[in-house]
C-alpha cells in the first residue's frame, strides 16, 4: 500500500468516526448556562390581557388587534432601557394591503424613542432567520443601528439540537463554509428579497430558534405570541403585560439570551426596588423559560381530578408528552376543549394540516369524543395563539407565551418565554381569559371556530409523517 493509500483510508475511517463523536456530544449537551429558568411565584394584583383577532362579521373580515398598540404604549413611556427580543422582525414587500408594516412602524418607534431620549438605552435581539442565517442585513436592521441601537442576531450554534444526525453533519462538515456571498436561491426572509446562496439553506435545516417574544422596559414586561412581522399581521395571537419584581426575573432570562453571543448586559431592574402598590393582591405570577413550561404544564394538568376542566388554544399541538397527559386527563373525568390552528396556511403556501390534524384525530379517537376538539377558521393567516386554561376547585391555572406544545419549543431546544399565572376564578384575569375562550368556541359576536368535522381527514401518511417529524426533529414545528 502506496502512502496515497494509506491517507485515504484515514481520510474514509476518520468521517464515520468523527460523525459518531458528534452524534455522542450533541445527545449529551448540557443547556447553555442561564436557559430553562422557573422564577419563583410573585403576588401581583394586576396583570393585562391582550389579543389580536381577525373573524367573520356579516360576510366582513374583522380586524381587532391590541398586541402591538401596548408595546408602542410601553415604547413611548419607558424612561432608561427598553429591550425587545423577537423571532420574526421584517417586512416583507410581497404583503397584501391589508397587511400592517409592524415591523416598520416598530423601528419607526424605536429611532424616535432614541432622538427624543439619547441616554436611553435600547436593546434589539432577533433570531437569524430574519437575515437568512448571515447571508443578508435587512435595511430595517441597518436603519436601527445607524441609529445607535444594538441589534444582537441570536447565536443559536449553542443551542442543542432537535435533529442530531443532521445537526451531526452540519456541525462537523457545512458549518465552516459560512452564508455569505452571491446567491441562486429565494431568500428565506423574503422571496422577493435578494437571493441567497445554498449554505443558507444549509444552516435552516438545522431547524433551531430563538423563538421567543419579549418587550421589557423601565415600566413594563409584555410576554406573548406575536411577532413583529408584516406578513404576520393578520394572525391571531395573544400577550400579557406585568409590573413587579418578576421583571428582574425576565431580565435575566434575556441576559442569559444575550450571552449565547457573548454581549454582556448590565442589569438595570433592581427586583428589591420594584413593590406592589395594590394590597389587594388576588393572584401569582411565575416566569417559565424552555422546559420548565412543559414541566409546569404537565404538573398542571396530571393534578386534575374529575370536574376540572382543561381549554387549550394553540397554533401547533405535537408534544407525545402533553398529548398522553391529556389523555390522562381525560380518562380522570376532565373536561378537555381544544382550539386549534388547522395548519393549512403559510404566508401563502399550503400545507397539509401536520400536526394539528392529525394529533386531533388521535385525542378524539382515544377519548371516544369526550375531548372537544373546533378549528379556527384561518382564512391565510394563522391562529397563532399559544394559551392554555386550567381549572381546578379554586384556582385557575393559565400559561401564556411563544411557546407552541412541540418537542422543538418545550423540550429545551427553541429559546421560548411564558408566564403562568394562578388566580381566583373570580379575578379579572380569569374573566378575562374565560371569555375570550368562550367567545371563540361559541361564535360569540362573529365567526371564529368550525366544529372538528371541518378537517377531520387524515390519513395513515400523514399520521406517520407527524410521528417522524416530531420524534426527529426534522420539521419546521
Amino acid at each position: 500500500m502506496g502512502i496515497k493509500g494509506f491517507y485515504a483510508i484515514v481520510c474514509v475511517m476518520t468521517v464515520p468516526i468523527v460523525f459518531v463523536l458528534m452524534v455522542s456530544f450533541l445527545m449529551l449537551k448540557p443547556n447553555p448556562e442561564g436557559l430553562n429558568q422557573e422564577s419563583p411565584v410573585y403576588s401581583v394584583s394586576n396583570v393585562g390581557f391582550y389579543y389580536d383577532l381577525t373573524y367573520q362579521e356579516n360576510k366582513n373580515r374583522r380586524y381587532d388587534q391590541q398586541i402591538f398598540d401596548l408595546c408602542f404604549k410601553a415604547i413611548n413611556e419607558a424612561e432608561t432601557f427598553i429591550l425587545l427580543d423577537m423571532f420574526l422582525f421584517y417586512d416583507s414587500v410581497t404583503m397584501s394591503p391589508n397587511h400592517v408594516p409592524i415591523a416598520t412602524q416598530l423601528v419607526d418607534a424605536l429611532i424616535a424613542k432614541k432622538r427624543e431620549n439619547p441616554e436611553i438605552t435600547i436593546m434589539i435581539i432577533t433570531d437569524p432567520f430574519n437575515t437568512s442565517y448571515g447571508a443578508v442585513i435587512p435595511n430595517h436592521l441597518k436603519r436601527l443601528e445607524k441609529a445607535n441601537i444594538d441589534v444582537v442576531i441570536t447565536n443559536l450554534k449553542k443551542l442543542r439540537d432537535s435533529n442530531v444526525l443532521y445537526a451531526a453533519i452540519w456541525r462537523s462538515f457545512l458549518q465552516w463554509f459560512g452564508t455569505a456571498g452571491k446567491g441562486w436561491l429565494p431568500n428565506v426572509a423574503d422571496a422577493e428579497a435578494p437571493k441567497i446562496t445554498a449554505r443558507s439553506y444549509l444552516a435552516l435545516l438545522n431547524f433551531k430558534a430563538n423563538h421567543r417574544k419579549v418587550l421589557l422596559t423601565d415600566k413594563m414586561g409584555v410576554v406573548g405570541s406575536a411577532n413583529p412581522h408584516g406578513l404576520s399581521s393578520l394572525h391571531s395571537n395573544i400577550a400579557f403585560s406585568f409590573q413587579g419584581p418578576i421583571l428582574a426575573d425576565l431580565e435575566r432570562s434575556e441576559a442569559a439570551v444575550l450571552a449565547l453571543s457573548d454581549i454582556d448586559w448590565t442589569p438595570f431592574v433592581q427586583s428589591s426596588l420594584i413593590k406592589e402598590k395594590d394590597n389587594d393582591v388576588d393572584m401569582g405570577i411565575q416566569l417559565l423559560t424552555e422546559k420548565k413550561i412543559q414541566d409546569h404544564l404537565i404538573q398542571a394538568i396530571d393534578a386534575t381530578i374529575q370536574g376540572d376542566s382543561v381549554d387549550v388554544a394553540m397554533f401547533y399541538l405535537a408534544s407525545r408528552r402533553v398529548i398522553r397527559s391529556l389523555l390522562r386527563a381525560d380518562k380522570r373525568g376532565v373536561v378537555i376543549r381544544l382550539i386549534l390552528d388547522p395548519n393549512k396556511d403559510a404566508f401563502g403556501r399550503k400545507k397539509g394540516g401536520i400536526p394539528n390534524r392529525p394529533v386531533a384525530k388521535e385525542l378524539v379517537r382515544k377519548s371516544k369524543g369526550r375531548i372537544g376538539v373546533r378549528w379556527y377558521d384561518t382564512q391565510g393567516e394563522q391562529f397563532h395563539t399559544k394559551l392554555i386554561i386550567v381549572r381546578t376547585f379554586n384556582t385557575t391555572t393559565i400559561f401564556g407565551g411563544s411557546a407552541n406544545l412541540t418537542r422543538r419549543n418545550i423540550q429545551n431546544y427553541n429559546l421560548e418565554t411564558n408566564i403562568k399565572i394562578l388566580a381566583d376564578h373570580q379575578s379579572q384575569i380569569a374573566t378575562d381569559i374565560n371569555s375570550y375562550f368562550e367567545r371563540l368556541w361559541t361564535n360569540q359576536e362573529g365567526g371564529y371556530t368550525l366544529g372538528y368535522e371541518a378537517y377531520n381527514s387524515v390519513n395513515f401518511i400523514k399520521t406517520l409523517l407527524y410521528r417522524f417529524q416530531e420524534f426527529s426533529g426534522l420539521s419546521t414545528f
